[in-house]
């Protein structure tokens, strides 16, 4: 029978912690989830990319990661005017 992978958590403060001393990850962005918990993108300046989710309860766990990180340059969106 195959085994279930199991997914690194613990304290975000420790995983954030490791994800900067080994891969020189820093959050770039952070959204909340339906959940509750909040889901953060980690990237370096090397490309390397981590998303971690952090549940309500503290832990926080690596969903994916991986390499050659492009961010996207959003475009300005230009204020409507409305005349009154």
């Amino acid at each position: 029978m195959a085994q279930t992978p199991t997914i690194p958590c613990g304290a975000r403060a420790s995983i954030l912690g490791q994800l900067a001393e080994r891969y020189h990850e820093a959050p770039a962005n952070m959204r909340l989830a339906h959940s509750g918990g909040i889901v953060e993108i980690l990237t370096s300046e090397t490309g390397s990319w981590t998303i971690v989710l952090t549940h309500p309860n503290g832990i926080s766990c690596l969903l994916r990661a991986g390499e050659h990180w492009e961010p996207v340059k959003q475009k300005k969106k230009k204020a409507r005017y409305t005349p009154s």
